[in-house]
């Protein structure tokens, strides 16, 4: 079948989906299952349990035809599974393997839990940090789950995370094909173990430094099950990695970063190509990704909000075009509302709303005269900030001498 013939193939939707998963939890004996669109979650009350949709909607999309039947039973079969953690870490440590986030994930998980009305007081995920945008921490793999392990359970075994870590890597590494990198283009390789372990291979980069490489290694972690790496100076290879890796990021499931990121001097650093073409393709991915985190926390939030009766708005993270096509983020700041405003590239003020008169300012401009205003909200990535109250006339007189033409 020809790439055209592919492209004009009708994709099953997610209600078509959630009925195959709904047949499959009650060929497995489970009764009661109720699919909600609004969450993108079937919700099976005799377990007291909720099965989310997204990746396994996006694993489902992306294996072949003949293979999604597969995607389903897997899926329901690690969630009808009842496994626990051990507990001690003696028994533990052989199940051990450490995974990469983006540490947005485990805040928006923790919001969406108490938007939905549940009990997060026993959730505590404990994280390291390897770079901006990109933290580590562990699981626990058996057969049919992947169990994080928080801060309460390392706290039972006596283990610090720094020590756990280091016996996943290890277990990691003991599984790690030394050909588990397949060079796809000249100087550009693409991971295929296929294990769901694809990522957490950047805290074992001597595998990649042992590729052939132009340069320090330089690679892009789209998600879970995908590791690309090139090097520094070879811009063909980051150039595929900005435009062909970018469907691998928003619609493959199991979200992880839209950054680049390159290694030396033993620690891994963002990384911001020098050509600016380049530049712009891997700028533009990010402020993608961050106006559909921020979309789907303004979600959360709201919902939340409600629930609680409080009274505060949530201001939108606007992602649009410059002239020159590169993307940008924008949030707005009216006067008289209390808000939580997105971090983004420029601030609009809005002194009189029924006049409609802006005062478009960048973001550390704005900050430099009225940065005493907005207090950082605990909690939330990616990162709101609270405004009670609006400029007054001589912080206003201040930033339209800083505005943006």
């Amino acid at each position: 079948m020809g790439i055209f013939e592919k492209l004009l193939l009708k994709k099953p939707t997610k209600v078509e989906f959630a009925k195959h998963v709904l047949n499959a939890l009650e060929k497995a004996g489970v009764v009661g299952s109720q699919y909600d669109v609004e969450k993108s979650s079937i919700r099976v009350e005799s377990r007291n349990a909720t099965f989310y949709l997204d990746n396994a909607f996006a694993s489902y999309l992306a294996a072949e035809k003949a293979q999604r039947s597969g995607v389903i039973q897997r899926y329901v079969s690690a969630f009808l599974q009842t496994a626990s953690i051990p507990k001690d870490f003696a028994t533990a440590r052989a199940s051990l393997l450490p995974i990469v986030k983006d540490p947005a994930y485990f805040s928006l998980s923790l919001l969406m839990l108490k938007a939905d009305g549940q009990d997060t007081s026993k959730l505590d995920n404990v994280t390291k940090r390897i770079a901006e945008g990109l933290v580590a921490t562990i699981a626990c793999d058996t057969e049919h789950t992947i169990m994080t392990v928080d801060r309460s359970t390392l706290e039972e075994w006596r283990v610090t995370l720094e020590e756990a870590l280091e016996v996943a890597t290890i277990n990691l590494r003991d599984r790690s094909n030394p050909e588990g990198m397949k060079e796809i283009v000249p100087g550009l390789f693409v991971s295929q173990w296929g294990d769901s372990y694809d990522s957490a291979r950047i805290l074992i980069p001597d595998i990649l430094h042992r590729l052939s490489l132009n340069g320090d290694p330089v690679i892009f972690v789209p998600n879970r099950d995908q590791l690309w790496v090139t090097g520094k100076y070879n811009n063909e290879g980051i150039r595929a990695m900005l435009t062909h890796g970018k469907q691998s990021h928003f619609e493959q499931g199991h979200t992880l970063s839209p950054n680049l990121y390159t290694h030396s001097s033993g620690r891994w650093e963002f990384y911001a190509p020098e050509e600016e073409e380049l530049k712009k393709l891997g700028l533009s991915m990010k402020k993608q990704r961050e106006g559909i985190d921020y979309a789907q926390q303004k979600g959360y939030l709201e919902k939340l909000y409600k629930r609680e009766k409080n009274d505060v708005f949530v201001a939108t993270c606007q992602v649009l075009k410059r002239q020159d096509e590169a993307l940008f983020s924008r949030c707005v700041w009216t006067n008289g509302v209390d808000s939580l405003l997105p971090e983004t590239d420029v601030i609009v003020f809005l002194p009189d709303p029924k006049e409609k008169v802006f005062i478009t300012v960048s973001w550390n401009g704005a900050t430099s005269i009225v940065g005493f205003l907005m207090e950082m909200e605990p909690e939330l990535t990616p990162p709101r900030y609270r405004v009670r109250h609006f400029p007054d006339a001589e912080q206003l007189v201040r930033l339209r001498q800083v505005a943006m033409e």
